[in-house]
């Protein structure tokens, strides 16, 4: 497998196991957008907080008011 195949099948890891990220997912997929996508900012702290083992940054109820959809 290459690199890029690596770190994306890492992310995907990553994601599935962080719930506030499924329920941006979810949300994004339910705008129906034929295309669309989770900001790279979210991303960012997705990896970097399941790196460095931290808990969601902020409480529950705030998490997607900062979640980019471009």
């Amino acid at each position: 497998m290459r690199t890029q195949e690596l770190l994306a099948a890492r992310l995907r890891v990553i994601a599935r196991a962080t719930p506030w990220c499924l329920q941006a997912l979810h949300a994004v997929e339910q705008l129906g957008l034929p295309h669309c996508c989770i900001g790279a900012g979210a991303v960012r702290n997705l990896v970097w907080d399941a790196f460095h083992g931290y808990a969601a940054r902020w409480p529950r109820v705030t998490i997607l008011a900062w979640v980019g959809v471009v």
